[in-house]
């Protein structure tokens, strides 16, 4: 009678975990891969996309919620300016801080002014952007 009540406790312990460690598995990866890099960078890549295309209502949803209580969805159009249009990027470096949940992406954008300055040959000019990324709701935002 003990061997029965073993075996069936042993049979439905290697049942529960048949069925549960590959659900843990699927999870851990999931949870792996949108906190890592690869996501990390596709969400970049659709806020310079996004930017470049002057969609600010797409990219205030790829927003940290900080910056949705510093600024609600008009406020946040206004914040650029038609001076200058974004007509190109690079994604340079990214740096992962797992401990903080932050990134550091280094960007290197090509703008195109819309009134002429004295010097500037072709009216293009090329600058750097360290912008500031959370992991926060299981996905990456952007801060700065």
């Amino acid at each position: 009678m003990k061997f029965n009540k073993c075996f069936f406790r042993y049979l439905l312990f290697m049942i529960i975990f048949c069925l549960f460690v590959p659900k843990l598995e699927i999870y851990a990866k999931s949870r792996s891969n949108t906190f890592g890099e690869d996501n990390l960078y596709k969400r970049v890549k659709l806020y310079w996309d996004k930017r470049i295309n002057a969609d600010y209502d797409s990219m205030y949803k790829l927003e940290a919620n900080i910056n949705k209580k510093k600024f609600k969805l008009p406020e946040y159009r206004n914040l650029f300016g038609d001076q200058a249009n974004i007509v190109g990027y690079t994604i340079d470096k990214i740096n992962i801080s797992s401990e903080k949940k932050e990134a550091t992406i280094s960007i290197t954008y090509t703008i195109e002014l819309k009134i002429p300055v004295p010097g500037l040959l072709g009216h293009k000019k090329k600058l750097l952007s360290d912008d500031i990324w959370i992991f926060e709701k299981s996905n990456w935002f952007h801060v700065q």
